[in-house]
């Protein structure tokens, strides 16, 4: 696994989820992974990983996927569904893959599994390419 240079370049300028702790793991084309340990700090009232936080780790995945070539696009529809809940301890790997594109929009999935390799959340979003 690697990141290319428009990857790393990218996430030298994203302050946001270097802030939230995302790490980035692998940008090809079209496709990106990153990581995120969940602490205490991110768990909510009922001692569960805040839905916010996975979003953020599979929101960042779909965003380096999209723009993995330099392409300016960003994220305009993303919708995700929580399959099961994780804890503190928990680490959360986003695999995120354009399955489609044409001259206006890329559609990006996403899933986010824990490291037992277990679905936590599934993400789909479009981003818009510029014109």
């Amino acid at each position: 696994m690697s990141v290319n240079d428009h990857g790393e370049a990218m996430f030298a300028d994203d302050e946001g989820s270097r802030t939230l702790g995302i790490e980035l793991v692998e940008v090809s084309e079209g496709r990106a992974v990153t990581r995120l340990a969940i602490g205490p700090e991110m768990l909510n009232g009922l001692g569960l990983c805040h839905g916010g936080f996975i979003f953020a780790v599979g929101d960042t995945a779909l965003a380096f996927a999209a723009n993995s070539q330099g392409e300016g696009a960003p994220t305009r529809a993303a919708a995700i569904s929580y399959r099961r809940p994780a804890r503190a301890g928990t680490v959360l790997t986003a695999t995120a893959q354009v399955i489609e594109r044409d001259d206006k929009q890329l559609l990006v999935e996403v899933e986010v599994t824990d490291q037992d390799h277990e679905l936590i959340a599934s993400l789909r979003g479009e981003s818009r390419l510029p014109r």
